[in-house]
């Protein structure tokens, strides 16, 4: 994977590989957050439910079990930034298989307690089916999401192909079941961006980089942490990462970390 990173030049774009740019600081830190329960339980579907026709009817467990663990860690992340500076808003990106099943995501999201105002459902068909004005809107919406507590949960398919400027993704939650390397890559590639860039937090997440990237345990903050939620179809790639150094696998999302 590689990562573009615009210097003070605006016209000048450097690309690097996915190792570098992380141990440099340029993007989020990953973490693989493999939940007791998903690996415990072998033989949950993580696909969703469809009748006969073919027709999704509902979210499976292992999906239901994916996004809880998501909301849990989302959490976890508010009381900490909270903590730090309220002006920061944690944000959860889920990616559904397609359309039909984002609807019973956002449904599950309400019925465990979130507002309704705090889904936010795009599907990356919307641009074919809305107007320009409408769809203006809602790209408005979506990249001004930073600035504000709610919506806390963007649910969506692919994601807008044309670009993706949004910061404050922290937790990501791959229903998608493709097996290809490049759609985990790709879906990655939707929550590297810096959220914490203030020079006051340099310090701090230059010492978890080197405890993540360098000692493989576990940080001491979330600052510019990337969480993934595990996906059975895709232990082959997370193995890979966490063979090649970049990433450190978290087994619980119950306890929070320390403080600054």
């Amino acid at each position: 994977m590689l990562v573009s990173a615009a210097t003070r030049n605006e016209h000048i774009v450097v690309d690097f590989d996915l190792a570098t740019a992380m141990r440099k600081g340029l993007v989020k830190t990953l973490l693989l957050d493999r939940r007791q329960e998903l690996t415990e339980l072998q033989n949950l579907d993580y696909k969703a439910v469809r009748d006969d026709p073919g027709k999704v009817c509902d979210l499976s467990d292992g999906q239901r079990l994916m996004l809880r663990a998501g909301l849990a860690k989302l959490k976890m992340l508010e009381k900490e930034f909270t903590n730090l500076d309220e002006r920061k808003n944690p944000k959860m990106l889920v990616i559904c298989e397609d359309t039909s099943v984002t609807p019973f995501v956002a449904k599950m999201m309400i019925d465990d307690g979130l507002a309704e105002e705090e889904v936010f459902t795009i599907d990356s068909n919307a641009k074919g089916e809305d107007s320009e004005e409408e769809w203006r809107e809602t790209k408005k919406k979506l990249f001004d999401i930073d600035k504000y507590k709610k919506p806390k949960v963007i649910v969506s398919v692919l994601m807008l192909r044309e670009g993706f400027d949004v910061n404050n993704i922290c937790v990501i939650v791959p229903l998608r079941s493709s097996e290809a390397p490049i759609l985990l890559e790709q879906i990655i590639g939707r929550g590297l961006r810096l959220m914490w860039r203030e020079p006051e937090y340099q310090s701090t997440k230059e010492e978890d980089r080197k405890r993540v990237l360098g000692l493989h345990s576990q940080p001491k903050t979330y600052l510019d942490m990337l969480s993934i939620i595990e996906h059975p179809a895709f232990i082959r790639f997370y193995d890979e990462l966490l063979e090649g150094g970049l990433a450190v696998e978290l087994t619980s999302t119950a306890s929070p970390p320390s403080r600054l």
